[in-house]
């Protein structure tokens, strides 16, 4: 039972890969995070998280301080 799990996990990892690559026309075994616009992407998703996240715990901070 453990084995198929593996199997399940390790073809879906590989299913993914090849789903990516599917979608956005290239190489089946070429890395699908090599496009700069997803690298972009990704990196404004984190920035804009990592500002909500400081926005929402300042406004937590002043709310439980009282200001």
């Amino acid at each position: 039972m453990k084995k198929f799990f593996y199997l399940i996990i390790i073809f879906l990892v590989v299913g993914i890969w090849l789903g990516l690559n599917f979608a956005n026309n290239q190489p089946f075994f070429s890395d699908p995070f090599a496009d700069k616009e997803v690298r972009e992407n990704a990196s404004e998703k984190v920035e804009s998280l990592t500002r909500d996240a400081k926005d929402a715990m300042g406004r937590s901070l002043d709310k439980a301080l009282g200001d």
